[in-house]
């Protein structure tokens, strides 16, 4: 009861020199110390929501208290400060540089990526593409048993892409749980037949190279996948699929040789003796 009427009286003697002065006094109000650490009464933050000021006050004060006597005892136990002393400037310089190079980077950077250049990296560096998971493109479809004309469905998704895509688009839009209808888009298989009883195969290649078309039924859903094209484990991933990649990697290689030269252009224009010294 003492300590909040403690807090409560601070509270009204700020208020009050706010009213008499017209703005907030220049005499800082201490509220606690630990050591040579003091906590300020305008250290304090008053949510916007709250109205208990006191309450707020004795809460951050307790919290703050606790805070400083904890790292004091931290400082007193740690056999290296300067080592972690250190580590924090370390810290400070790299976030410094990270801000620096980024506004340089946007600023000089073409993002603008040829497809002349993918093909390029794609091809001189043949061998980083090898897949360590079947790729292909399809279409899928997970619909309920109870949806109306599967038979109908059956056939156009079987037949494609001798029947209309944009039937089967329209009866998954329709009916189909989940789908994936982007023909011309390579997909992992194994993202593709998520939830699915595909799922379970143990060797999918093997399956790949055996199937186009495969249909599976359980007591909720028939699970529909047309296999138009397969890379399998072991071969080349197709450029189309690794564009992102190859254009993140182009593009930071162009980044890396900004600041070589940004590094080198400063060292070399810096005067030996006034803006460094080698000892």
């Amino acid at each position: 009861m003492a300590r909040n009427l403690f807090f409560l009286l601070i509270i009204l003697f700020v208020s009050s020199c706010e009213l008499l002065d017209g703005n907030t006094t220049d005499d800082k109000i201490a509220l606690a110390r630990v050591d040579n650490n003091y906590l300020y009464i305008e250290d304090i933050i008053f949510p916007s929501l709250q109205n208990d000021s006191s309450l707020i006050i004795e809460t951050q004060t307790n919290q703050w208290i606790r805070n400083q006597l904890l790292l004091k005892l931290a400082y007193e136990n740690v056999i290296n400060v300067n080592n972690v002393e250190n580590q924090v400037l370390q810290y400070k310089n790299n976030l410094i540089l990270f801000e620096y190079e980024k506004i340089t980077y946007q600023n000089n950077i073409d993002f603008l990526v040829s497809d002349e250049e993918l093909n390029t990296y794609y091809e001189n560096n043949i061998k980083d593409f090898v897949l360590p998971f079947d790729l292909v493109k399809a279409l899928y479809a997970k619909i309920p048993v109870d949806a109306p004309d599967i038979g109908s469905f059956r056939k156009i998704i079987k037949e494609y892409p001798d029947s209309d895509i944009n039937e089967i688009r329209s009866y998954c839009f329709r009916f189909a749980e989940k789908s994936f209808l982007e023909d011309t888009i390579w997909v992992k298989l194994d993202e593709i037949i998520l939830n699915n009883p595909l799922l379970l195969i143990n060797d999918k290649s093997q399956f790949l190279k055996r199937n186009t078309y495969v249909e599976n039924v359980d007591k909720n859903h028939y699970f529909f996948l047309k296999i138009l094209d397969k890379r399998l484990i072991g071969e080349t991933s197709p450029l189309s699929f690794e564009s992102n990649v190859i254009n993140a990697i182009i593009l930071n290689k162009r980044k890396q040789k900004l600041f070589d030269k940004l590094r080198d252009s400063i060292f070399v224009n810096s005067k030996k003796g006034i803006d460094y010294e080698i000892f």
